[in-house]
């Protein structure tokens, strides 16, 4: 248990002894208060129990914070308007939190709010026709974050990749193999018109005529796609899931639309449901004005009431041809999805599928009023050197892939960087920044925090530190409790990152934390140089080089949670 959940523990039992009506699982807030002047521990308590019992918040502030009072470990006990409980804390609480830190490891922040409820989240999920591009590393290294933020705090997560390999991209990219495969078998022809011109199906093309031989020369495109579609779309996987490992991205399960949605007929099944809730009606959609709406057509088709669940418009499912409409494979996916018994859901889609949030969500409502879905849009990402547009040599087609970004930067770099803005807004990449030794670079600036902390450590002449007898007491100083305060904060982050679905707040907290310790090393605003090695003071020394383990603990489980590896030298 954490500071803060002690505290809240403490606080709610106050509460509960005052005004016995109040709700044992009452949800109120106790974190650092952003104006340090405010003390170290802040609650809203107040404000929350005011609505329960009918008592103005100040009342019940004043006589909570009065029985805090009592707590040899509060020095002071304040009230702000219009409700909130400002407590000032003893050093000794922060030493026991210090020490708490010590015998947690890289544990330290994990904990047990997601009790175990099953999520499934989905990610990447890009058309099976080509390797990853730049923008699916940002969607891989979120996903991925995501799952080793949620899986730290508790819950379990079930990492997924959907396959959309039903539809006419398939047959483009056999279509674009089977030229590759002429060439490797002597033929001269160019790659047609349409197609995917990138050098990436050339080894394709060469397996093709290894397994094949010259038994695909004269087919006509149909007879290709029946007999090589299976073998080019596992050489296409393999090579996106290259592609994720060079990331560290690893999914527990590959699903494809066409054999396990269309081929069992789970489109049917999943709109079969929707119509026995009366949620599905032939009807002729009004004429777009203005912008184009895709499968819009003036003759009468099969539409599902998605406006009765938040939706700007009704979609079509059944064109009047009879065909299914593209969304309907959503609709049977997340069908699937809770068939398999996932109520929980988070997926992860690209700033071109915005238009789908609702849809999906509206969907995900038709079928289970019970089960949730949180869809998150990741943003473009721009190339930038030195602030410039940056144009890298694309090897691949028309696009730079994971491969071309990880040889440049390295894997541990690009996932910090992808992280260091929200999701939803554009993110420039400057590969000189990326590499820059600089307080401006963020992946640096921490990273060598964690280096400066390990250098702090292997001073202390591999000594052997029982933490249980260091003499914590005499980290004394104002900027050292400051940084114990910074270092408490972390379980707290962890956990709003893992319910909000929001993993850049970890590189933010990591980026604060390298600079209250930085600041420490170098003297804070005392201006005098903090020592941990103190010549003379075995005591004191052995405290400080607790707060270097201690950081580096801290440190340690932030990389952890967006799975980047921690630098012992730099």
């Amino acid at each position: 248990m954490n500071i803060f959940q002690r505290y809240k523990s403490l606080i709610l039992t106050k509460a509960l002894q005052l005004y016995p009506a109040l709700p044992h699982d009452i949800v109120f807030s106790v974190e650092s208060p952003k104006d340090n002047s405010h003390g170290d521990i802040a609650s809203n308590i107040a404000l929350i129990a005011s609505k329960k019992v009918g008592i103005p918040p100040l009342e019940i502030a004043k006589a909570i914070a009065s029985e805090l009072l009592a707590q040899q470990d509060i020095i002071k006990a304040e009230i702000a308007a219009p409700g909130f409980i400002n407590l000032s804390i003893a050093s000794s609480a922060w030493h026991e939190e210090l020490h708490n830190i010590l015998f947690s490891g890289k544990s330290y922040g994990n904990s047990d709010i997601g009790k175990g409820a099953l999520v499934n989240l989905e990610f990447v999920s890009c058309n099976p026709t080509g390797p990853m591009h730049i923008g699916h590393a940002r969607g891989a290294v979120f996903g991925d974050a995501l799952a080793r933020i949620m899986t730290k705090t508790g819950f379990k997560v079930h990492k997924e990749f959907y396959i959309n390999d039903a539809g006419n991209q398939i047959k483009t990219l056999i279509q674009s193999a089977h030229a590759r495969y002429m060439q490797a078998i002597g033929q001269y022809v160019e790659i047609p018109e349409g197609c995917y011109p990138g050098e990436y199906l050339i080894p394709v093309g060469k397996d093709l005529a290894e397994v094949f031989g010259d038994s695909l020369k004269n087919l006509n495109l149909s007879e290709v796609v029946i007999r090589t579609r299976d073998f080019v779309l596992s050489k296409m996987l393999d090579l996106i899931k290259a592609d994720l490992a060079l990331l560290g991205v690893y999914h527990d399960k590959f699903v494809s639309e066409q054999s396990e949605l269309h081929d069992v007929g789970l489109l049917q099944d999943a709109l079969d449901q929707l119509s026995e809730k009366g949620l599905v009606y032939n009807g002729v959609l009004e004429a777009p004005k203005g912008k184009t709406i895709e499968d819009w057509e003036p003759q009468p088709q099969s539409i599902f009431k998605s406006t009765a669940f938040g939706d700007d418009v009704d979609r079509v499912v059944v064109k009047s041809n009879g065909e299914y409409t593209y969304f309907v494979g959503d609709i049977a996916y997340h069908y699937n999805k809770i068939e398999r018994g996932f109520k929980d859901m988070i997926l992860i889609l690209g700033s071109d599928h915005i238009g789908y949030v609702k849809r999906i969500t509206a969907a995900v409502n038709a079928i289970d009023d019970k089960a949730r879905i949180d869809i998150k849009i990741t943003q473009l990402v721009n190339l930038l050197k030195n602030g410039q547009p940056y144009k890298m040599s694309k090897r691949s087609g028309n696009f730079v892939t994971v491969k071309d970004m990880v040889e440049e930067l390295g894997a541990d770099i690009i996932r910090f960087m992808m992280l260091t803005r929200k999701g939803d807004t554009v993110l420039d990449l400057d590969f000189a920044l990326a590499k820059e030794e600089s307080k401006d670079n963020p992946i640096f600036y921490v990273q060598y925090a964690y280096a400066r902390a390990s250098s702090i450590l292997r001073k202390n002449q591999n000594k052997s530190l029982d933490f249980s007898k260091i003499d914590l007491g005499c980290i004394a100083s104002k900027e050292e409790l400051q940084l114990i305060q910074k270092m408490a904060q972390w379980p707290k982050v962890l956990e709003v990152a893992a319910q909000l679905h929001e993993p850049h707040r970890v590189t933010y907290y990591l980026y604060e934390l390298a600079t209250q310790f930085h600041s420490l090393w170098t003297g804070g605003s005392s201006g005098e140089k903090i020592r941990f090695v103190v010549e003379g003071d075995m005591r004191l020394t052995d405290a400080r080089m607790g707060l270097a383990q201690a950081v580096q603990n801290t440190l340690a489980s932030g990389f952890d949670a967006i799975g980047v590896t921690p630098m012992e030298r730099m």
